[in-house]
């Protein structure tokens, strides 16, 4: 049995029919400032209500207290401690929102359709994207998306496995990141080569092709991006398979490269959390 690429769709596009309105158009008009603002903590609007309600809760609760004769706790006591807990949930909760306003993320493999999808949605979400694809001359993929979505999408030529492209594209994104971004927020890679077939009959150039793509490219891409990555103290996500924790017949060259990128990822994120940067490895088929 003969192992090989999986052949790329043409398109991985919806019909024409069913294309959404450009979105570029109006974004060149409106320019690229139409992105979501920081919420700011307003301590008076955001917790003046659940303070009033910590008192009213104090007052009930002592006066119940007091009534049954189980505890002689004052008023301000149990105000005191409400809203401590109160206020210290709100402001972690603030901290938990993430908005897009001034944030630039990578993704790799926009060939490809959780790439695709992904870029769309950031680029729905605010964020400035900047969506590689392996092939970008003549490839209706990377038009359609062009066209598709706002002036904050930017689409590049990136092979992963080509060390001038990763170099090529790591100027591009530095002299194109949004106004008083220090970085990338995110570097996201969902590149992926798959490689079937019994072991005994995968041409060695195939399994060669697999380590490239699914473990060396994705590492040469953290090495080069990191700087960027670790000013604006983000984040680095590598997509895999379920297939690394289930063993299938002729998949072993595949599950085997993605189970090397998960060992990787795994130590990666050991190293970088004393920097502020966090490492996601994420099974999403």
């Amino acid at each position: 049995m003969v192992a090989g690429d999986v052949t790329r769709r043409a398109s991985i596009t919806a019909p024409s029919m069913h294309r959404r309105p450009s979105a570029r158009r109006g974004s060149l008009i409106k320019g690229a400032q139409s992105t979501s603002q920081e919420v700011p903590w307003d301590i008076i609007d955001r917790c003046a209500l659940p303070i009033v309600l910590c008192h009213a809760l104090a007052v009930v609760l002592s006066t119940v207290l007091n009534a049954m004769h189980l505890s002689s706790v004052s008023v301000f006591t149990l105000f005191l401690w409400f809203s401590i807990s109160v206020t210290g949930s709100l402001w972690f909760y603030h901290n938990l929102q993430v908005t897009a306003a001034g944030k630039a993320v990578l993704v790799t493999g926009c060939d490809n359709v959780l790439g695709n999808a992904l870029a769309r949605r950031l680029d729905d979400l605010g964020y400035h994207v900047f969506a590689g694809f392996q092939s970008k001359a003549g490839n209706i993929d990377a038009d359609m998306l062009k066209e598709d979505c706002s002036g904050r999408l930017h689409t590049l030529q990136l092979d992963i496995t080509s060390e001038t492209q990763i170099l090529s594209a790591s100027l591009y994104i530095v002299d194109h990141l949004p106004e008083g971004a220090q970085g990338l927020w995110a570097v996201v890679n969902c590149e992926s080569w798959c490689a079937l077939g019994e072991l005994e009959w995968v041409p060695f150039s195939v399994i060669k092709r697999a380590m490239d793509v699914n473990l060396l490219g994705p590492a040469r891409l953290v090495q080069v991006m990191l700087p960027l990555v670790r000013r604006a103290r983000g984040r680095v996500v590598l997509a895999s398979s379920i297939l690394t924790h289930v063993a299938a017949p002729v998949r072993g060259v595949h599950a085997a490269s993605l189970a090397a990128l998960d060992a990787l990822a795994a130590c990666l994120r050991r190293e970088l959390k004393p920097r502020g940067v966090d490492c996601v490895f994420k099974a999403f088929k």
